[in-house]
């Protein structure tokens, strides 16, 4: 008996385990193999989810899904890349093409499938550090990407900023054809650019804080010559900022009176990503793994609902409550209140309660104040881009815990309909003490959806019952994505003279709005870091080592040793001395 002689279900179940890429040359061979193969979605569903995330919907064309998936592959193997004189032109026919399948994939991304043996379970966090369970097709797509630079360079660095590096630094010749120019479309620098936002910077980082990769990228020493000093110039530009047209947010097309609203203006937000990431590995923030878990990995939850809760600590609570009740000890006003909060959660599409946690960059505003308004007849003045900033900047790691308050219909013209707006309080706590009191406020806010489809996050600092400072920006992957939302800082009146930055924060808890107090900020510090466990009942001791591997950066005395009192005390001391530590001084 031959292969074309067995029955179609076993035939069936072999051509599922060949490779996608040669099921295109298969129907090729004989007539058999294409009457069987060719329009066979059957056959092509299986293969896609031998690889592929299930998508969460029905009306799904698996034949053509895979055909797009197989060609990707191609594309970014492509031979053209290495092709100077023809890898120009192959990479503006194709980048439309790769921008849609890469959104289409994150898109129909959705955590691992159930088990064989608990057919519906609960989907929990395996640790405190890891607030998103692995996607199939974010691992599928990192496989593409992450282990070939040109495909990477190819198609993540059409943007303006990395078109503003070929023409102030000296490029590797190799590199010279894969880097935007002023001949690159709008359009394809936007798509470029989010292309890089959700791919993430961790690899541009590399070439910030070092030489050994990339010959076109300077170290953070000379940030005036770097990807960096550049994303910083326009991070800093207030001619970035207008009220109308941008809401003075990462967006673009408020004031276009097209009645689409605000839309992401991606080569923003890659400026924002790269100062942000840059400050946190310029002063060790990046090591600790509740930030590295979101900065440092490609497509790190640019999902929907790829977020996923702490449930320990949620169990733990509900055991406590059980307990109130059985012994009788429930204030009815108390339970009262608790129930109308678990039901405006119930109303909130957007996961806005919890804890996250917050990072704000800013310039000193002398140094602010002389890029943006430079002497007269300074060559700052004209009209175009500015040059790239090489001055330090000060970095804050905050803490926000936040509850809903109120849950009510969209009535903004930019705003999605048939989604409600979301409010929601809380505070704000540094974790550096050493920081002045205005590192501390209260918090107001609201959480919408756009009609691009993007949900806007706007925030209020709130100091002695009066709004000082406000942030504008959006959730990057959607809905409940793990990434977080990136965005800007600045002054709620708007001043046209600043201060301005940016600004990003990311949820990493699910715990109880439970007031102000200290015991509450230690606790969820713990999933920044995961340090050895001590013994128990005795103050908990940490090898100088270890903290020398959270955070490279630090100095220690050859007999220095730590004693805390907890792993969230151990994780605070580090922090504060990441917060404080700057390679400009």
């Amino acid at each position: 008996m031959t292969i074309l002689q067995l029955p179609p279900e076993i035939f069936h179940n072999i051509l599922v385990f060949v490779d996608p890429e040669d099921l295109g040359t298969l129907p090729l061979t004989c007539r058999h193999f294409n009457d069987f193969i060719s329009g066979n979605n059957a056959l092509c569903r299986d293969m896609y989810l031998r690889y592929l995330d299930d998508p969460p919907t029905t009306n799904f064309n698996y034949t053509e899904e895979l055909h797009d998936v197989v060609r990707l592959a191609k594309v970014c193997s492509s031979q053209q890349l290495f092709e100077p004189d023809n890898a120009r032109a192959f990479i503006l026919e194709e980048l439309p093409f790769v921008h849609r399948v890469v959104t289409h994939l994150l898109a129909n991304s959705v955590p691992p499938p159930p088990s064989p043996r608990d057919p519906a379970p609960q989907i929990i966090r395996t640790s405190r550090t890891e607030t998103f369970n692995p996607s199939n097709n974010a691992t599928v797509l990192n496989s593409y990407f992450s282990s070939n630079y040109l495909s990477r360079s190819a198609f993540f660095k059409q943007s303006t900023i990395f078109a503003r590096l070929r023409q102030t630094n000296n490029v590797h010749p190799r590199d010279g054809f894969v880097i935007g120019d002023d001949a690159t479309p709008p359009e394809h620098r936007q798509q470029s650019a989010k292309l890089h936002c959700l791919y993430g910077i961790a690899d541009t980082l590399k070439d910030i804080t070092n030489r050994r990769r990339y010959r076109y990228a300077a170290p953070v020493s000379s940030p005036a010559r770097s990807i960096y000093g550049l994303a910083c110039s326009k991070v800093y530009d207030l001619r970035e900022y207008r009220r109308h047209g941008t809401a003075w947010g990462p967006f673009y097309g408020g004031d276009h009176g097209d009645g689409l609203g605000l839309r992401v203006d991606w080569e923003k937000t890659e400026a924002i990503l790269l100062v942000i990431g840059a400050n946190l590995h310029i002063k060790g923030l990046a090591d600790f793994e509740g930030v590295e878990n979101v900065w440092g990995r490609p497509f790190a939850g640019v999902w929907e609902k790829s977020y996923i809760p702490w449930t320990l600590g949620r169990l733990k609570l509900e055991r406590e409550r059980e307990e109130e009740r059985l012994r009788g000890d429930v204030d009815e006003d108390e339970l009262k209140k608790r129930q109308e909060k678990e039901e405006l959660e119930k109303q909130d599409p957007y996961g806005v309660g919890g804890t996250w946690l917050r990072i704000v960059c800013f310039l000193d505003y002398s140094d602010f104040f002389l890029f943006n308004f430079p002497p007269a007849n300074h060559p700052r003045n004209n009209a175009g881009p500015r040059e790239a900033i090489d001055r330090g900047e000060a970095t804050r790691l905050i803490l926000m815990k936040v509850r809903v308050t109120e849950v009510e219909k969209a009535t903004e013209p930019g705003d999605d309909p048939n989604w409600p707006v979301v409010h929601f309080e809380g505070i704000s706590r540094a974790l550096d003490s050493s920081w002045d009191e205005n590192a501390d406020s209260e918090l107001i806010g609201t959480a919408r959806m756009t009609k691009e489809g993007e949900v806007r996050w706007t925030t209020y600092s709130i100091y002695s019952g009066e709004e000082r400072w406000k942030s504008e920006g959006f959730q990057l992957g959607g809905v409940k994505s793990a990434r977080g939302v990136i965005g800007n800082w600045f002054d709620k009146d708007y001043n046209d003279r600043g201060p301005c930055g940016p600004t990003a924060f990311w949820k990493v808890a699910d715990h109880e709005y439970s007031g102000d107090d200290t015991d509450m900020l230690l606790s969820n510090l713990l999933p920044l870091s995961k340090p050895p466990l001590p013994p128990s009942h005795v103050a908990y001791y940490y090898p100088i080592s270890y903290a020398k591997q959270l955070s490279p950066f630090f100095t220690f005395k050859p007999s220095d040793c730590l004693f805390f009192a907890s792993p969230a005390q151990f994780s605070l001391n580090l922090i504060q001395r990441a917060c404080s530590y700057s390679p400009f001084s």
